[in-house]
């Protein structure tokens, strides 16, 4: 299976789609690094003792709480005179259009969603002064 883009949902509407390749020239969003999206530990919950018995009952699996930090690379389209301020700015919109932060990140494969990840966006930061200019954003998935 090999993930094509990832699109991020903020109040269940598409906002982004971040391409994976820089090579993608019409892209205005590329992700060059991910990180925090691999799981550490499966742990069962626990929810209490049987009726019947005094076994301890575990049901759902689940994760531990991870932040997933995406580093995205701007890329304007200079042609119609866009600029980096401008493009950083509509993904902060796009983010924030939700009031809560909480954002769905669709992994794709193609056409085909595969896998999902649901957080809060705890932080957007921004590197002014490099060559390339980028925006992290961090999620918090718990």
């Amino acid at each position: 299976m090999r993930i094509t883009n990832i699109t991020l949902y903020s109040n269940l509407v598409e906002t982004v789609s971040f391409g994976l390749h820089l090579t993608d020239p019409a892209g205005k969003y590329i992700i060059r690094e991910i990180a925090g999206i691999d799981a550490e530990e499966i742990i069962p919950k626990f929810y209490g003792f049987g009726l019947a018995s005094t076994k301890p009952r575990f049901y759902d699996f689940s994760m531990k709480p991870r932040n997933v930090v995406i580093r995205v690379v701007l890329n304007p389209r200079f042609k119609i005179d866009e600029t980096f301020s401008e493009v950083r700015d509509e993904l902060y919109r796009n983010i924030s259009a939700d009031r809560t932060g909480l954002v769905t990140m669709h992994f794709n494969s193609g056409g085909t969603t595969v896998a999902r990840l649901m957080g809060y966006v705890i932080k957007f930061e921004v590197s002014h002064f490099t060559q390339l200019p980028e925006a992290q954003i961090t999620i918090l998935c718990n």
